[in-house]
């Protein structure tokens, strides 16, 4: 993916302040006091009951919608406008749904990344996501209008003074749409009580926004802001740059993991990797693939180097991740070893009751050979289940061949068919 130039004076605010207005909230950021590993479950995350006030009033716009009847059509440009903002609110319910479920549904996520200390809203010390206060500075900054590469500039300053958590950024998008829908709430259910003549070209604006948000592409706007994917594009194997975008989102996945989950930042564990990846180059190896797969940064990030990493930035790991590498480890061990262990203990629980009565050593025989497939068929399944619920699948890496194979990736592909 190519890197996207980002503007502060997007066309969409050539003709009022919010350049200016922008570049004082990036600044102003610059001064937050910010928790950038929360602890878990604290009742300090004032978010909470932000989201539960706006299901409250997305409930109530839905229940006035539905009492108020889109007036008919007149001449009076008020009652225009009125009836606009009511035809795009009704037709809108399935996007202020998502807006809602894009931070109501995961509430475990939100939890984790960082936050800022926000006075003066209810007594003594609350928290908010990071990612929720930079989508109200900027849509407070822009009067809730939404631009892409204006947006994009705005994060770019602002983590001049601090880099954003990979995980944070890809939540702007959710937090954008929340503060949207909390303004386009209040604006609309305003508007069924005072009617004033601004309300509905406000609503038909903070739509038009939020329509906006959920249509951008997100994956070409937030990737050139990631901080430490500038270290990662330094791999010695060249070949992370050339890598499609689920294959480098899941390195940076397990960078943010390490970070999260040690003492280092982000770019910290993403210059370990580099280096190890360099010392990996510099080894002697027998065969050049081996030599090369070392110089890789994902040999390190996901592969059979990532002990070394998990020793050099202080990994702790959790129970959980223990395990599952544990079984990855010694995959072959565990699945046989387990089909052999259950097959036995099934085999086992069906002869015990039956083996006083049992006349000849021949039928215990006869009956433990007949019992021996269905007890491993069941086994094997149990396995299995076991397995896949346990062990979620990912995706292999890749190379990026969407406009065309370079020369040194040529092969010969032989397709044995029958004639």
């Amino acid at each position: 993916m190519t890197q996207a130039a980002f503007n502060l004076e997007s066309q969409q605010f050539f003709e009022n302040d919010a350049p200016a207005r922008l570049q004082r909230a990036a600044e102003a950021a610059g001064g937050w006091e910010v928790v950038p590993r929360p602890a878990a479950g604290i009742n300090r995350f004032a978010f909470l009951g932000r989201v539960r006030a706006a299901r409250r009033k997305l409930g109530r716009l839905e229940a006035a919608l539905a009492r108020h009847p889109v007036p008919e059509v007149t001449a009076d440009p008020d009652e225009i406008a009125y009836r606009s903002a009511m035809l795009e609110l009704g037709a809108s319910h399935r996007l202020l749904r998502n807006a809602m479920a894009a931070v109501a549904d995961r509430p475990g996520p939100l939890a984790r990344i960082p936050r800022v200390v926000i006075l003066g809203r209810a007594p003594g010390r609350q928290e908010e996501p990071r990612a929720a206060a930079i989508a109200s500075a900027y849509l407070n900054a822009t009067d809730c209008a939404f631009d892409g590469p204006a947006f994009g500039g705005f994060v770019q300053n602002l983590q001049q003074h601090e880099p954003l958590h990979v995980d944070e950024l890809w939540e702007l998008s959710s937090f954008l749409k929340f503060v949207l829908l909390e303004s386009l709430l209040d604006s609309s259910l305003t508007l069924f009580t005072s009617r004033e003549k601004a309300f509905p070209s406000v609503i038909l604006a903070q739509i038009k926004s939020l329509r906006a948000v959920t249509n951008t592409d997100w994956e070409y706007l937030i990737e050139p802001l990631i901080v430490f994917d500038a270290v990662l594009r330094q791999d010695p194997a060249q070949a992370f740059a050339q890598m499609d975008f689920e294959s480098r989102e899941r390195y940076r996945r397990r960078v943010a993991l390490v970070a999260r989950r040690s003492d280092c930042s982000e770019t910290q564990v993403a210059e370990a990797v580099l280096a190890l990846a360099r010392e990996g180059e510099q080894l002697p190896a027998s065969d050049p693939r081996l030599q090369r797969r070392r110089a890789h940064v994902g040999y390190y990030i996901i592969d059979k180097g990532f002990a070394q990493l998990a020793l050099r930035t202080g990994f702790h790991p959790t129970l959980a991740f223990r395990a599952r590498e544990f079984v990855r480890a010694h995959g072959e061990e565990f699945f046989l070893g387990g089909i052999q262990i259950l097959a036995l203990l099934f085999i086992a629980v069906i002869l015990f009751p039956i083996v006083p009565v049992m006349a000849r050593f021949v039928g215990l025989v006869i009956t433990l050979l007949l019992l021996a497939i269905p007890a491993t068929q069941v086994a094997v399944d149990l396995v299995n289940n076991a397995i896949t619920s346990f062990i979620d699948p990912e995706r292999m890496p890749k190379l990026d061949f969407s406009n065309g194979i370079p020369a040194e990736c040529t092969t010969l592909v032989a397709v044995p068919s029958l004639l």
